[in-house]
């Protein structure tokens, strides 16, 4: 699957990976994103299994930083409020 992101997209350098270099395959720019158990070998340009990290000319970024990816809300009246003054 191909890349694509908006043009104002802040990317911020992955952690927990390593480049791939094959011998004979100088020009191969592929990383080992070592996240989680995947071991996702990602090509340039393509995304690894959790759609979160890619690889941009060799190196890794997450492209959920500076993003909110979780959200709840919830009614104040759930909380509990024992001693309130008006």
């Amino acid at each position: 699957m191909n890349i694509k992101w908006e043009y104002n997209m802040e990317l911020k350098d992955a952690l927990f990976y390593e480049r791939i270099e094959r011998i004979g395959e100088k020009n191969e720019k592929k990383v080992r994103c070592k996240l989680c158990p995947h071991n996702c070998r990602i090509s340039d340009g393509k995304l690894g299994i959790c759609r979160e990290r890619a690889n941009f000319g060799g190196e890794l970024k997450t492209l959920s930083w500076n993003k909110v990816v979780s959200m709840n809300v919830e009614p104040i009246e759930k909380k509990p409020l024992f001693h309130f003054y008006p």
